[in-house]
């Protein structure tokens, strides 16, 4: 059943009824604040703002004007009800969203419920995340796309039908979204409208079916480039958009049909969960059950389910997973705006904290021109760009700074001095005053199209399927701008958008003269020792109309020399054998020369004959590269290219040639996929020393960013304390900012990861670190005591328990662990002749009954010296340390003391001790203490869940104390008593608390957690119930 407006009403009224209420006045009108918070020693009220709303002026002040004040009486989250909408805007985090009021769904009424009834940063995040919008669509989404691959026709091979499939149906999501913006004939049904045409047999020209009508619609609306409408009595008139977001373009569409059946049902408005709904989905139906210009769906979920699209093996093998937005729009903000909050400090010698500052400074008007200037210039990139997800964010961030400094600028009554030289149509350059643009929509079309798609971001994947996805993604961050009633327009060519598909880990990155080449980078060397004339052919032709436009284009934009004869130039150079270094210098300032013509023409007639030309010297340079690049590092040409390359230097000129490199590299790239033994070789800035596609990524990405530019990168967790990621964690931490922990963040992905932020050059002598979705302050923490692991999980309580223990010395030094044997093929319950230890047969302080028996005759000679080594007396763990998720998350260390001399398997950890004035049995009851897995977990495992093992690296993390000998004693006293007579709760806490005391360590200072674990243990019934 469809709720109306008066259920949604009753559902608010009731869940904020309870709260103490004060008017508080906005724009001269009076609203009540229902209020839920109260913190008087900040002077903080918030609470809910809850009307209904006629005026869409004040509907549009409340959700996008409106600034919260941060103390007194402030609404925290603002619920309006608008014509049949409800719109809810969290003022503390900028997020709205928009529903219509008869598409909502249970789940999200329940959510909305929690939001108001128990309200907490939990719930409010819950209220806003479209994870559950995205799962619920998919679900539909597949059962459509599995409705059409059961009865399409016309295409060989399963795979080749997926593909097609998913292309398919990417396109009419995308054509769907523009539809409802009145793109075509200003029909907002205008998909289902042409159906219901064809069914009633109104629409003539010979369509058997509404697929042959969906193939005319696209070559119309895809083909027609020279004007921004087609019009004609089949399609009526509709908005040209280019050929970005058709991606089957290698199919015959003659060839292939597709029911109608597949297509559109009467009346069938999917309002029921998901699960529940028939296997026979058309596609149409699907589309029309949600929200999507307005509401639900925007270009981050097209792009989350985009991403979704692209096959679970694909993604398995390239180890690529779609990132939570909260996680992107983090990054983006913190590594774009500080890029440039460093510049105008370095430039004007201040101190400004923030971009705001600096937009709100009203003393020097400079400044703001300087930051529009910084602004145009500034490259971002995700190397490993995938769907354009990070790409969407960085946008965003980039769009809300351009219009903080629009916005001032018109207040501060400035005329001039943010502007655009960019050609019309026709090919005419012109000056683009943005502060004479009085729409705002209208400003940020321009801003995105004119700046930020051809300037500012740059992206580069391996997987062409993914890059197609970005493509009509960024797209459609320029379309939800496009107001066909207006009188503005962009053309969308489906030409430079900065999307490059290529290996980014293979290839050229800088241009080096070869006494400056930096140890360890990919730098190119082109000096060749003798120069050999060969038979110059014209392998690059300018076509005539484009001569006489680069001439006067090049002149109007001030660019020096004659670029029609560099151009022609170029052909000389690929002629010959080998090229000089200036050779190549001369080609890569001619390139950048034709990119600064194309993006100042990318809304012309010349911007698609500039691209072609620009793609022509590529591919023919690029060839040269490739030889160069197999025979420089002794690489088969033929390998080489399979894996493929991606010289970035030549690629993107404008960013290598003065700059060095991107201001800002941020992105997810792979972590599970193979490296190849060519990237091993190549990325060769610190030893790799295990087969790991994120390392690489990670090197190649310090290699990207440019001089004093910023690093942001997704990583697994074991970046901040595995042995094998040692050498980069070395490499880091000198530049390192901030490292946050965003735990299992990922659906379906078991892979715990973090995100760091670097800046190139900074000597900061400090990272902040926090679990990213805990709501307490960062920490700051002193590289200068970072021994190995980047802590980065830890609350304010547990750093300064850590940090304030006395080392005297690390656990490594006085005790030394190794591993049992191998011997699983060896046991042998019938006939064997010795007893073996295997990990589960051990708990705390005993071991368990029943030991394995092993055949030792048949080992013996092969491993005569390891066996010899176990027959001693010695303490025994658990190899793999055990994780426990309750009562609260921790681990599990579990050991005793073993006196036969038995051997052990390699699930086994055997310890025997380097000093000679202290008990084993000490360090057994170290080690099996609350308070020692408390420390363990944190600072060898840094709170990790996965698999953990107890080995000498992790032991050489654990600090000790000074340790007396009355210490010693006591707790081999305790000990000895546990292992004669069994398990003690109250002996062990005797133990616990020595350790506490060894420490110099309160009870009373220790976190909630490792109290919560205490007291666990503490009451449970006996050894059986915490082995």
């Amino acid at each position: 059943m469809k709720p109306k407006i008066e259920d949604i009403i009753k559902i608010i009224d009731r869940a904020i009824k309870n709260y103490s209420v004060k008017p508080i006045k906005i724009q001269d009108k009076v609203y009540n604040l229902h209020i839920f918070s109260k913190d008087e020693d900040i002077n903080l009220f918030e609470g809910f703002l809850f009307s209904e709303v006629k005026e869409k002026s004040e509907l549009s002040y409340l959700t996008s004007r409106y600034r919260a004040p941060v103390s007194g009486y402030v609404p925290r989250l603002c619920l309006l009800v608008y014509n049949d909408q409800i719109l809810i805007k969290d003022y503390r985090r900028n997020k709205l969203i928009r529903k219509t009021i008869e598409k909502i769904n249970q789940p999200f009424i329940s959510k909305l419920n929690k939001a108001l009834s128990e309200p907490n940063e939990n719930n409010f995040n819950k209220l806003f995340d479209r994870t559950d919008i995205i799962e619920e669509f998919y679900i539909l989404y597949k059962k459509s796309r599995d409705f059409l691959l059961k009865n399409i026709k016309g295409i060989s091979g399963e795979e080749r039908r997926e593909e097609f499939v998913d292309n398919f149906m990417m396109q009419m999501l995308t054509l769907w979204y523009l539809q409802e913006r009145g793109f075509f004939n200003n029909d907002t049904s205008y998909l289902i409208t042409k159906f219901k045409e064809l069914e009633q047999k109104k629409l003539f020209n010979g369509f058997n079916n509404y697929y042959a009508f969906l193939t005319y619609f696209f070559d119309k609306i895809g083909n027609h480039l020279n004007n921004q409408y087609y019009e004609d009595k089949i399609v009526g008139k509709v908005v040209v958009v280019g050929p970005a977001i058709f991606l089957n373009g290698e199919h015959d569409s003659k060839a292939i049909s597709i029911p109608d059946k597949c297509f559109y049902k009467e009346e069938f408005l999917i309002t029921t969960q998901p699960k529940k709904v028939s296997d026979e989905v058309p596609l149409l139906n699907l589309f029309e059950s949600k929200d999507w210009t307005e509401g639900n769906i925007d270009e981050f979920v097209l792009g989350a389910i985009y991403e979704k699209l692209i096959t679970y093996m694909e993604r398995k093998r390239l180890g690529a997973y779609y990132t939570p937005e909260e996680i992107t729009s983090y990054i983006c903000k913190n590594t774009i705006e500080p890029y440039l909050i460093d510049r105008i400090n370095e430039k004007f010698d201040k101190n400004f904290e923030s971009i705001d500052q600096i937009i709100e400074d009203e003393k020097n008007k400079k400044i703001l021109s300087c930051l529009f200037a910084q602004l145009k210039e500034i490259k971002i990139l995700d190397p490993a760009v995938g769907s354009a997800h990070f790409l969407e964010s960085a946008i965003n961030v980039l769009v809300s700074i351009y219009e903080k400094i629009w916005n001032k600028t018109k207040e501060l009554g400035i005329k001039r001095g943010l502007d655009i030289i960019a050609a019309d149509e026709h090919g005419r350059i012109k000056t683009i005053n943005l502060l004479e643009i009085s729409d705002e929509e209208q400003f940020k079309l321009y801003v995105k199209f004119f700046i930020i798609l051809s300037k500012n971001i740059y992206g580069v994947d391996i997987n062409p399927s993914a890059l197609k996805v970005a493509k009509a993604r960024l797209f459609l961050t320029l379309a939800k701008h496009f107001d066909i009633h207006k009188n503005y327009f962009i053309r969308f060519p489906n030409v430079h958008f900065n999307l490059r598909e290529g290996n980014s880990l293979i290839g050229y990155v800088q241009l080096e003269k070869e006494q400056e080449r930096v140890k360890g980078q990919l730098a190119l060397d082109l000096f060749v020792k003798k120069e050999e004339a060969t038979y110059v052919s014209e392998a690059i032709k300018i076509v005539t109309e484009l001569k006489e436009y680069l001439i006067e284009t090049a002149n109007a934009l001030g660019i020096n020399g004659n670029i029609v004869k560099e151009i022609e130039e170029l052909n000389k150079i690929l002629s010959k054998k080998g090229v000089k270094w200036n050779d190549f210098e001369f080609v890569l300032r001619t390139k950048e020369k034709l990119i600064r013509i194309l993006t100042a023409s990318l809304n012309s007639q010349y911007a698609r004959p500039l691209n072609e030309l620009l793609n022509q010297i590529t591919e023919l340079f690029n060839h040269k590269l490739d030889e160069k690049f197999a025979k420089e590092y002794n690489i088969d040409l033929g390998e080489l290219k399979k894996i493929k390359t991606f010289h970035w230097v030549f690629e993107f000129p404008e960013v290598f040639l003065n700059r060095k490199g991107f201001d800002v590299v941020v992105g997810n790239p792979p972590y599970g996929g193979n490296i190849h033994v060519i990237e091993i070789k190549l990325v060769d800035k610190c030893e790799i020393s295990k087969p790991n596609i994120a390392k690489a990524f990670i090197l190649r990405g310090y290699d990207l960013t440019g001089k004093k530019g910023y690093m942001s990168l997704l990583s697994p967790k074991s970046l901040t304390y595995a042995s094998d990621w040692f050498n980069l964690r070395k490499f880091l931490i000198s530049e390192l900012l901030e490292i946050y922990d965003v735990k299992e963040a990922f659906k379906d992905v078991l892979l715990e990861q973090v995100f760091f932020i670097s800046k190139r050059g900074s000597k900061v002598n400090y990272y902040l670190a926090k679990d990213f979705f805990r709501e307490d302050a960062p920490i700051k923490i002193n590289k200068g005591k970072i021994e190995d692991t980047l802590l980065c999980d830890l609350t304010n309580r547990d750093f300064k328990i850590v940090e304030n223990i006395k080392k005297e010395y690390s656990l490594a030094e006085l005790i030394h662990t190794w591993r049992g044997l191998p011997f699983q093929r060896y046991i042998d319950e019938v006939e064997g002749d010795e007893e073996i230890i295997i990990g589960k047969n051990i708990g705390l302080y005993t071991l368990k009954n029943d030991l394995p028996r092993i055949k030792l005759r048949n080992v013996l000679r092969k491993f005569d010296k390891n066996i010899k080594n176990l027959k001693k007396p010695k303490l025994v763990f658990q190899n793999i340390v055990a994780f426990i998720s309750q009562p609260v998350h921790h681990i599990k260390v579990m050991g005793t003391y073993e006196d036969k001399g038995r051997i052990t398997l390699d699930t086994v950890n055997n310890i025997e001790l380097k000093v000679n004035d202290v008990s084993p049995l000490f360090f057994l009851g170290l080690m099996n203490s609350v308070f020692f897995n408390w420390l363990l977990h944190r600072v060898a495992f840094n709170r990790a869940v996965r698999t953990m093992h107890l080995d000498n690296y992790a032991l050489r993390k654990i600090p000790i104390p000074p340790i007396n000998k009355e210490t010693i004693t006591n707790i081999e006293s305790l000990v000895k008593d546990l292992l004669i007579n069994g398990y003690s709760a109250k002996k062990y806490f005797m133990i616990e608390d020595m350790v506490l005391q060894l420490y110099e360590i309160n009870l009373e200072d220790m976190p909630t957690d490792y109290i919560i674990i205490r007291n666990f243990y503490k009451n449970a019934q006996g050894v059986e119930d915490i082995s």
